[in-house]
Protein backbone atom coordinates (compact mmCIF):
# COMPACT_ATOMS: atom_id res chain seq x y z
CA UNK A 1 0.00 0.00 0.00
CA UNK A 2 2.50 2.30 1.23
CA UNK A 3 4.55 2.12 -2.28
CA UNK A 4 1.38 2.48 -4.12
CA UNK A 5 0.59 5.56 -2.44
CA UNK A 6 3.69 6.79 -3.29
CA UNK A 7 3.78 6.17 -6.57
CA UNK A 8 0.45 7.37 -7.25
CA UNK A 9 2.14 10.84 -5.53
CA UNK A 10 0.47 10.96 -2.21
CA UNK A 11 2.86 12.38 0.46
CA UNK A 12 2.86 12.71 4.39
CA UNK A 13 -0.48 12.65 6.00
CA UNK A 14 -2.00 11.94 2.73
CA UNK A 15 -0.07 8.96 1.58
CA UNK A 16 -1.00 7.43 4.93
CA UNK A 17 -4.29 8.68 4.08
CA UNK A 18 -4.32 6.88 1.21
CA UNK A 19 -2.94 3.80 2.23
CA UNK A 20 -5.27 3.17 5.04
CA UNK A 21 -8.29 3.41 2.31
CA UNK A 22 -6.57 1.21 -0.30
CA UNK A 23 -5.81 -1.69 2.97
CA UNK A 24 -9.72 -0.92 3.49
CA UNK A 25 -10.80 -1.32 -0.14
CA UNK A 26 -8.64 -4.87 -0.30
CA UNK A 27 -10.45 -6.47 2.92
CA UNK A 28 -13.67 -4.99 1.02
CA UNK A 29 -12.89 -6.99 -1.83
CA UNK A 30 -11.82 -10.34 -0.55
CA UNK A 31 -14.62 -10.04 2.85
CA UNK A 32 -17.41 -9.59 0.63
CA UNK A 33 -17.06 -11.77 -2.60
CA UNK A 34 -16.30 -8.96 -5.23
CA UNK A 35 -15.56 -9.69 -8.51
CA UNK A 36 -14.97 -5.73 -9.39
CA UNK A 37 -14.09 -3.04 -6.65
CA UNK A 38 -13.52 0.43 -9.08
CA UNK A 39 -12.27 3.94 -7.48
CA UNK A 40 -11.88 6.60 -10.02
CA UNK A 41 -11.15 8.86 -8.81
CA UNK A 42 -9.19 8.86 -5.70
CA UNK A 43 -8.24 12.03 -4.91
CA UNK A 44 -6.59 14.57 -2.63
CA UNK A 45 -8.87 17.55 -1.63
CA UNK A 46 -7.33 21.39 -1.22
CA UNK A 47 -7.31 20.55 2.86
CA UNK A 48 -5.07 17.60 2.81
CA UNK A 49 -7.67 14.99 3.15
CA UNK A 50 -7.90 11.69 0.66
CA UNK A 51 -11.77 10.63 -0.77
CA UNK A 52 -12.78 7.65 -2.83
CA UNK A 53 -15.01 9.86 -5.71
CA UNK A 54 -16.70 7.57 -6.99
CA UNK A 55 -17.12 3.77 -6.86
CA UNK A 56 -18.14 0.54 -8.58
CA UNK A 57 -18.98 -2.86 -6.94
CA UNK A 58 -20.12 -5.95 -8.43
CA UNK A 59 -20.27 -9.00 -6.11
CA UNK A 60 -20.30 -12.66 -7.05
CA UNK A 61 -23.72 -13.74 -7.85
CA UNK A 62 -22.78 -17.48 -6.60
CA UNK A 63 -21.62 -15.96 -3.45
CA UNK A 64 -24.94 -14.48 -3.23
CA UNK A 65 -25.41 -17.08 0.08
CA UNK A 66 -23.08 -15.46 2.15
CA UNK A 67 -23.54 -11.73 1.37
CA UNK A 68 -27.29 -11.41 2.91
CA UNK A 69 -26.64 -7.80 4.15
CA UNK A 70 -25.64 -6.41 0.78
Amino acid sequence: AQKLAHRLGFEGDAQTQAMDIMQKLYKLFRSKDCILLEINPLAETTDGQVVCMDCKINIDDNAEFRQHEI
